[in-house]
């Protein structure tokens, strides 16, 4: 309990201190200030409590198997016994385990002969790295999303305007831009679901984009956007008073089919919309695409009149169409007409993964974490594993055994325990990433993101327990193989 307290208080002050730089890194990603840094007194007493009460948990059994112990078990404990090692069936195996080297082949036996304490240093090591490789899977899994959104669109910027203009100034002012190659009118306004009571809600975030359900005019014939379709077919130039939706916009319709019907608000007004086809799409919010003539009589706009524009660059290097955007909008702002909002795909990208990133990061620095508090367990265990062996130590140097077998022996003990973690740790990633993937993408693209293994996880990982479980073990290693004969058949 005494322990338990003092590391409360010694990890309660950078614990605090850390957590107030990451909530100001997190609050400037997603566009928040925070007022006030002061955390509740409950929160301290909770942290307190856990930290005294833990550690005391995890020592009970230990504690109880310690005061059962009686005076002449105690003293006739010499560290090397017939009963300690070697009775059951799976010892006698590893005991027979032949052409492997000798300090190697003993130090794999050795792994198993305190079950309880390997398990938990196992335990631990291994959900760090499940954890750990879960981050860097999650990782890949979002990056291979960002791809495929990028590869279903095939232009670079969305100009969307502030009020309606001539698709042909915009179309002449744009693709007289510098860089700019092809110009499409893409038209756009609000919609809403239409309910029993009449009421236009719109559950949408300040920013216009989250949460957002738009009405968009689609050329049947473009060729700015991959039309995966998740089921049914994708516009043609006939089709009058028929809709497809994207899967964000799927879910606002939970009984829609391909075949059915469902009625949209736009202005206020019902508007009946037969599905033809769901289509797949990636960093996009919900979305009921048309063809412009059922746009126009929906939105009740002259054909003539655009208020958003896709534009396909000359380049894709984003230094260009940073660049080119930033003409676009002088040009545009020459003319007297009001940009609401330039979005580059550079841009969606970056302040989309960033949101998720934020996740990752935490979760890898929790992995990492867990990490060193594995390690220094494994230390712990192999300082009292040498304590232990102190007469077998004896046995071996009396025999002819040297310092480097010594230290060999117990650095391969530590590594051996590490690398059977990081099988463990492997295993557990694989649920995790799964479910983690499933999670971040139903909530943000309404379809799970694919199960990925990162090798840069897998090769990352390893390198970590190689290096982490060699230098845990080097100290009691170094403190077995500088012990003397004399000293190890003396200690008692």
């Amino acid at each position: 309990m005494g322990l338990g307290l003092i590391a409360a208080v010694i990890g309660i002050l950078p614990g605090m201190w850390a957590a107030r730089g990451f909530s100001s890194v997190v609050a400037q990603l997603l566009n928040l200030n925070v007022y006030s840094y002061a955390v509740p007194l409950w929160v301290y007493g909770a942290l307190l409590l856990l930290g005294i009460l833990l550690p005391l948990l995890v020592a009970i059994r230990p504690i109880r198997r310690a005061t059962r112990v009686t005076v002449r078990a105690t003293l006739s404990d010499y560290g090397t016994n017939a009963a300690a090692f070697g009775s059951s069936r799976f010892e006698s195996w590893l005991s027979r385990i032949q052409g492997i080297n000798s300090s190697v082949l003993l130090a794999f036996r050795n792994t198993f002969r305190r079950r309880s304490r390997l398990i938990l240093s196992l335990s631990l090591l291994g959900a760090a790295g499940g954890m750990f490789m879960t981050g860097l899977n999650t990782s890949a899994a979002w990056q291979s999303y960002i791809n495929m959104a990028a590869a279903d669109r095939h232009y670079d910027l969305e100009v969307r305007l502030n009020t309606p203009q001539s698709v042909e100034q915009i179309a002449a002012l744009v693709g007289g831009v510098e860089g700019v190659a092809e110009v499409e009118a893409w038209s756009m306004i609000p919609a809403a679901v239409a309910r029993p009571n009449g009421l236009d809600i719109v559950r949408t975030y300040p920013d216009g984009g989250h949460g957002s359900f738009t009405l968009r005019s689609a050329p049947p014939d473009s060729t700015f956007m991959n039309t995966p379709m998740l089921s049914g077919r994708w516009l043609q130039a006939d089709d009058t008073q028929r809709v497809v939706l994207n899967q964000s916009a799927l879910a606002l319709f939970p009984d829609a089919t391909v075949g059915s019907t469902v009625t949209l608000l736009i202005e206020g007004q019902p508007v009946a919309l037969e599905v033809i086809g769901v289509v797949r799409q990636i960093l996009s919010p919900a979305t009921a695409y048309v063809t412009p003539e059922t746009f126009v009589a929906a939105a009740q706009i002259q054909p003539t009149l655009t208020n958003a524009v896709r534009v396909a660059m000359t380049a894709s290097e984003p230094e260009f169409i940073a660049d080119a955007t930033q003409r676009i909008e002088q040009v545009l702002d020459q003319a007297g007409i009001s940009v609401r909002v330039a979005v580059s795909e550079v841009l969606l990208d970056n302040a989309t993964s960033g949101h998720v990133f934020v996740f990752i990061v935490a979760l890898l620095l929790i992995a990492i974490v867990m990490a060193v508090v594995g390690l220094l367990g494994l230390t712990s265990s192999m300082s009292t594993s040498v304590i232990e062996r102190t007469r077998e130590f004896g046995i071996m140097r009396s025999i002819g055994a040297r310092s480097r077998t010594v230290l060999l022996n117990v650095i391969s003990e530590g590594v051996m325990i590490g690398l059977m973690s990081y099988v463990i740790a492997f295993a557990v990633s694989l649920p995790l990433s799964f479910g983690m993937g499933a999670y971040l993408g139903e909530m943000s693209f309404r379809s799970p993101l694919p199960l990925i293994i990162a090798p840069l996880g897998l090769g990352l990982w390893l390198a970590i327990l190689i290096l982490g479980s060699t230098a845990a073990s080097a100290f009691p290693a170094r403190q077995a193989a500088n012990l003397t004969v004399r000293e190890t058949l003396a200690y008692v």
